[in-house]
Order: C-alpha cells, then sequence, then structure tokens
C-alpha cells in the first residue's frame, strides 16, 4: 500500500532530516534532491550538513551550506532547528540512528525542542539496498517507539538505485510488507516518494 499526503500540521516550518544507520543508501542523494525540488518551486531552503567527512552539500551549493559535525557538536544540530526558513535541510552522519542517544539525548526531548521553534520535524529515510535499508526501518521503529511528540516519515524509494542493485521488485515487496512500515503508512505519520536518481562519482568529482 502507500499514501500521498501526511497527517496535517499547524506548525510555521518544517525541518527534513535524512535518517539511517548505514551509508552508501542515498542519503545526500535524497537531499539533493528535495534541495533541488525546493528551488524549483520558488523555496529558499536552509541547508545544513551534519558531518565534516561529507561535504557534498557544500561542495553544490556553497555558501548556502552551513557545515558542522553533530557527533561532536550537537548544539550546532539543534541551532539549525531555529533557523527562519519555512524549511530546513539537515543531513546527517551515516550513523547517524545509532549515535542518536548519545549525541542528541532522548527521542521526546528532542521532539520537544521541534516543538519550540514550531518546526515540524520530517525524518528522510532512503530505501535502496535490502540489507542496510529494512535494516535500518526497523531500527528507527525502534528508536521512536514510545515516543509522545509529533514527527513525520518520508520513505524515499530510490529506484535508480535500487534497478541499478537489481534488486528493485524484491525490495519493494519486502518493504510494503513490513509491519513498521504497513503502521506509519495507515496512520498517515508516513509517506513514500519515488525517485529515478542516482548521482555518481563523476557527479562529485566536478562539484
Amino acid at each position: 500500500m502507500e499514501n500521498a499526503k501526511h497527517l496535517k500540521h499547524n506548525r510555521s516550518k518544517c525541518s527534513v532530516i535524512t535518517l539511517h544507520n548505514a551509508g552508501g543508501v542515498g542519503k545526500t542523494t535524497s537531499e539533493i534532491a528535495l534541495i533541488e525540488a525546493c528551488f524549483h518551486r520558488g523555496i529558499e531552503p536552509a541547508i545544513y550538513s551534519g558531518d565534516k567527512n561529507h561535504t557534498e552539500l557544500v561542495r553544490v551549493y556553497g555558501e548556502k551550506a552551513h557545515n558542522f559535525d553533530v557527533r561532536t557538536n550537537p548544539s550546532a544540530f539543534i541551532n539549525a532547528l531555529e533557523s527562519p526558513n519555512k524549511l530546513t535541510a539537515i543531513d546527517t552522519p551515516s550513523a547517524f540512528v545509532d549515535i542518536w542517544s548519545e549525541t542528541l539525548g532522548d527521542v521526546d526531548t528532542v521532539l520537544s525542542t521541534h516543538e519550540m521553534v514550531d518546526d515540524m520535524p520530517f525524518y528522510m529515510i532512503p530505501i535502496a539496498t535490502p540489507d542496510k535499508c529494512i535494516k535500518a526501518v526497523n531500527r528507527i521503529a525502534s528508536l521512536f517507539s514510545g515516543a509522545q511528540g509529533d514527527y513525520r516519515i518520508i520513505y524515499v524509494l530510490n529506484e535508480g538505485l535500487m534497478s541499478t542493485n537489481g534488486v528493485k521488485e524484491s525490495l519493494l515487496q519486502e518493504f510494503f510488507s513490513n509491519k513498521a512500515v504497513i503502521a506509519n503508512l495507515e496512520s498517515g505519520r508516513a509517506t513514500t516518494l519515488r525517485i529515478e536518481t542516482k548521482f555518481t562519482s563523476k557527479f562529485s568529482d566536478i562539484m
């Protein structure tokens, strides 16, 4: 099953934050796709990269992008949420799910911070490989289990990467039969977004 719309919210702005516990699944690709869609619609997002080891957003967007390391400077992540822009895009390290608790603390504390600055968090979870991504879906469900604060999820189905890896049909079947995915889609907390984008190493070389 799929749904097309999230539950409505009345906050004045939102942040879109990549969330995963593995690399090589297209987190930054998904964030760039989002940012470009914003520019195309005349929206100026605030752009942040929370991983000092990956500077793709800085290479692509120059001075428009701000770089910090959430692992050593979690307050910079919180400060980014105070941006006055209607939308804030935040890319995160590969192991962000695994380091969440030690860097940001309790999930509900973070969700309360979003609420205090009138921001709705949208956690963007790339789905591109069966081994890493299904594990991430379950790990994220565990992390947010029991959370009382409000949030949304965007499952980004990168069919370009799936097709390249030859796993599209089987991965989509496994994804849409996942209990956490079904629950989030049925509640309206989550939605799916299909993209065909796959940035190659040559793309990074020219930026």
